[in-house]
């Protein structure tokens, strides 16, 4: 979503499309599976299945930028994996971007285990590709007053500091992240609205 909206910024009228890996798998199989309804045979929902594939192929090959989160949900999923190949070589191919989010190192996908196929691990690190550390003290703080924000709740120093304590990660833990605090933001805000309406 950052990357996103920098872009965005950067590239007023630019063509952005953000959606999860499972988006992408759901929408690929509802245009093969639905592209011209119900009720036709043989032919007819051959053809109407290819417009439905058409469609789905110019939402997400003309875009200036492309961000897939989750992609690792695609995992096993080969005839997705040929479509995302495809829409890879076509991005890459017009200049566009794509950034690809997923829970771990490409080299640790191959299809040995039920992974991604080869051609698409090397497309996967012929970009560049960085791991995103748990955030730290300050960035978990600047999150919380944003989703308090969003939220229209107020946090004084001391539930502030609270939330950023009870979201550090310990030695030998899964790191937090940042939909962990949202996650906390979102309870308090369940429990004040509690407070508020029993009051």
């Amino acid at each position: 979503q950052g990357v996103a909206q920098r872009f965005r910024e950067m590239h007023p009228g630019a063509t952005v499309r953000v959606v999860s890996g499972e988006t992408f798998l759901n929408e690929f199989i509802s245009a093969v599976r639905h592209g011209g309804g119900s009720g036709m045979t043989g032919h007819s929902r051959s053809v109407a299945g290819a417009g439905g594939i058409e469609r789905f192929r110019r939402q997400y090959r003309r875009c200036d930028l492309l961000c897939i989160d989750d992609v690792h949900f695609l995992a096993s999923k080969q005839a997705t994996q040929q479509e995302l190949l495809h829409t890879f070589d076509q991005i890459s191919q017009s200049g566009a971007r794509l950034v690809l989010a997923c829970d771990r190192h490409p080299r640790e996908m191959k299809s040995g285990d039920g992974g991604f196929s080869p051609a698409l691990v090397s497309r996967f690190l012929s970009g560049m590709v960085a791991g995103i550390d748990a955030p730290d003290a300050s960035i978990r703080e600047q999150a919380a007053r944003m989703f308090a924000c969003r939220r229209d709740l107020t946090l004084d120093p001391a539930a502030l500091r609270l939330l950023v304590d009870r979201t550090r990660t310990l030695p030998g833990q899964t790191p937090v992240s940042v939909r962990d605090l949202e996650g906390l933001v979102t309870r308090l805000e369940a429990v004040h609205r509690l407070h508020a309406s029993s009051g």
